[in-house]
């Protein structure tokens, strides 16, 4: 065999190396992302269909919108919880002029299932910081982001996913 027919037949044996760290890290950072996507998609669907799975949380709200200050349970059922979340939506209600009842649902909502993303992307943060392996982390997101009962409190008019992120 001729010298060139050597280095031809060695090239094409050799095979490229293949970085197995970076392929493993690349699929992890899609696995996160693929579940922060599916975590949105999920609370966002919800929050804009879901007209039925509320406490009234919107009179709080309204009261606020009418300029009604330090409200007590004595004002209306759900009046005793805390002001941040009725406050933040009747801003942004105001901001946006919303005075159809089901817009404000869902504006509601849709707040709530923000506030929902952040609390998520707070445990992801977490999570980074515990010295378990990746697999671990991406099944304890996992558990949470698809959480059918995270999910329903995420995408509720309620003040609970604000109560959450404020802790």
């Amino acid at each position: 065999m001729h010298l060139e027919d050597k280095i031809l037949n060695g090239l094409k044996t050799v095979q490229p190396r293949v970085n197995s760290h970076s392929r493993s890290k690349r699929a992890y950072w899609g696995s996160v992302l693929m579940l922060f996507v599916l975590a949105a998609g999920l609370r966002f669907s919800l929050a804009l269909v879901n007209r039925q799975a509320n406490d009234n949380h919107l009179e709080v709200i309204q009261l606020m919108l009418q300029g009604k200050e330090d409200l007590t349970h004595s004002d209306c059922h759900e009046c005793f919880h805390p002001k941040f979340f009725y406050g933040c939506c009747a801003a942004v209600f105001t901001a946006l002029q919303l005075e159809n009842e089901d817009q404000q649902i869902v504006c509601g909502q849709l707040i709530n299932a923000t506030s929902g993303m952040l609390v998520l992307a707070c445990v992801w943060g977490v999570l980074q910081q515990v010295s378990a392996p990746p697999a671990l982390r991406l099944v304890a997101l996992g558990l949470l982001a698809t959480n059918p009962r995270l999910v329903a409190i995420n995408a509720q008019l309620s003040n609970d996913s604000f109560a959450v992120s404020v802790r």
